[in-house]
């Protein structure tokens, strides 16, 4: 089994929230739905993908995620962790649901009542600090621990915000493939071919692969 952990970078092409939202005018280009890195991968290597990232999320709930899964993954599964930027969080909204923020993006304030929009722009200046870079480092380096009879790879699209884990340079978007048809910073179906290939010379490089899961601070690929 392969599990994809992430966000939006990471979700499936086939994901209701992809295919209706941003994703839903590069399907129409295409005229068919695109596979991402963890289907290309999946048939590369004839073991069933479980798609666990989803749209919009902070790294809190990735995390969240990865434990609520970890009892169901098995030894010789494969886990790919694509995490989202550190600046994003989440808060408590409407209906005891989590309201994700993101900066510089227009968030829905009508699902945090009480809740201003200066207030959010000052979390998201602290978010900035040191403290937590630390905190997911020991993060990372307790899911090392934890999946360490397992293939595990982290990697991040979000690379030049904290250079401790592991990103590529030139993936193609959808912008660029479309020539700006569609417009959208998302990588296109040729970034997830060029993912998967970097992905696999992983899975087949243990000494590669531990590597980059335990580095400090690296440099883009």
């Amino acid at each position: 089994m392969i599990w994809i952990f992430g966000d939006s970078y990471s979700t499936s092409f086939n994901h209701i929230s992809v295919i209706n939202d941003w994703g839903r005018d590069y399907i129409n280009f295409k005229g068919y739905v695109p596979k991402s890195f963890g289907d290309i991968i999946s048939d590369e290597l004839g073991v069933e993908v479980k798609h666990i990232a989803r749209c919009g999320i902070c790294n809190d709930t990735i995390y969240e995620l990865i434990c609520e899964n970890a009892p169901l993954i098995n030894k010789d599964d494969i886990i790919i962790i694509g995490w989202s930027e550190l600046t994003r969080f989440r808060l408590s909204g409407r209906d005891s649901e989590w309201c994700h923020l993101i900066s510089n993006f227009q968030n829905n304030f009508s699902e945090l009542p009480n809740v201003s929009e200066n207030t959010l722009n000052e979390i998201f200046v602290n978010r900035s600090l040191k403290l937590y870079v630390d905190e997911y480092m020991k993060r990372r380096n307790f899911l090392n621990w934890l999946f360490r009879d397992n293939i595990l790879i982290h990697w991040t699209p979000f690379v030049h915000q904290f250079k401790f884990i592991l990103g590529y340079g030139g993936i193609s978007t959808i912008s660029l493939e479309t020539k700006d048809v569609v417009k959208n910073r998302h990588y296109s179906e040729t970034g997830h071919k060029q993912l998967s290939n970097n992905f696999i010379e992983l899975i087949d490089n243990d000494n590669l692969r531990e590597m980059y899961n335990n580095i400090s601070g690296m440099k883009l690929l």
